[in-house]
């Protein structure tokens, strides 16, 4: 072979072998840039979930505040009803008391 065919082959090898390695670079870069889009999308996910949890404890201890207040509530009103009772008994005695003398 001649030098001007060992030259031409030397540069089609070297070209050949620039363009592998730029296709293995880009699939590293590719590689990369899908493991950083996968970290960022898990990232995200778990960002929405610790929100989740977060609202929902939340919205337990808003229905858990509201049931003690309506248990409050009905113990007030027991109460109350308690004492009208007592009220009315006592206002009964004194009426029955008044009367049989």
């Amino acid at each position: 072979m001649s030098k001007k065919e060992l030259l031409r082959l030397d540069e089609e090898l070297a070209f050949k072998l620039a363009q592998r390695l730029q296709a293995q670079e880009q699939d590293e870069l590719i590689d990369k840039e899908k493991a950083r889009l996968v970290n960022t999308f898990v990232d995200y996910k778990t960002e929405l979930v610790k929100e989740s949890s977060k609202k929902a404890k939340a919205e337990i201890a808003h229905e858990s505040s509201l049931k003690r207040a309506g248990e409050e509530l009905e113990q007030e009103s027991s109460k109350k009803q308690k004492v009208l009772k007592k009220t009315r008994v006592f206002r009964s005695l004194r009426m029955f008391g008044n009367n049989s003398r």
